[in-house]
């Protein structure tokens, strides 16, 4: 009896774990894949616009230097120019202030006040409403004032921070003050021509 022998070699079936590892393989190596190719994609595109930017504003700094090229030039102004310039359009508000306050006196109190070429607004504190009315005639009277208006008049209490005690006076005894708007016209030509003395 002849023995009987194989010489071609022996194929084992593969375990189904192999075949599990190489799909799992294949589906991240095709996932990286798809990645690569829409991450280069997408910065072919970001490459693409920022090219088109660019030529955009290649454009617009070629016309803006054409413009400028064919732009008149401005003319220098000088330091005698700037001097010029702000006398022609400021006035003296020193004379206007003092005469207001000259005209205030010791019992009338100017808590604000605020200054343009057409009119001057102020805020006084008086003791009398007929002290209003003689502030009033005294500031017509000025060679410096066209006009004055009173807009609004109202009263108001002192407030004392001195602490009570049997020898100060009553709130009863004590007269209420009064604060008015006031609004002054100053003469044209002193605004105009800066004239420091009326």
């Amino acid at each position: 009896m002849n023995p009987e022998i194989n010489l071609l070699p022996v194929f084992e079936k593969r375990k189904p774990e192999s075949y599990v590892g190489l799909l799992l393989f294949i589906v991240v190596l095709g996932g990286l894949i798809f990645f690569l190719a829409m991450y280069l994609m997408g910065i072919k595109q970001d490459a693409a616009d920022l090219l088109a930017q660019e030529q955009a504003l290649i454009t617009e700094r070629a016309t803006l230097q054409d413009q400028l090229a064919t732009a008149d030039p401005e003319p220098e102004i000088t330091y005698a120019d700037a001097v010029l310039f702000v006398e022609t359009r400021s006035y003296p508000v020193s004379p206007l202030y003092e005469e207001i306050q000259d005209l205030a006196g010791p019992t009338r109190y100017v808590k604000s006040y605020s200054f343009n070429p057409s009119q001057i607004a102020i805020h006084v504190d008086f003791e009398t409403k007929s002290d209003i009315a003689f502030f009033i005639e005294d500031m017509m009277k000025s060679n410096y004032f066209e006009d004055v208006r009173v807009s609004t008049i109202s009263e108001f209490e002192l407030i004392s921070t001195i602490e009570e005690s049997e020898n100060l006076v009553e709130e009863d005894d004590v007269a209420p003050r009064y604060t008015a708007s006031i609004t002054v016209i100053p003469l044209p030509e002193f605004v105009s021509e800066g004239v420091t003395q009326p």
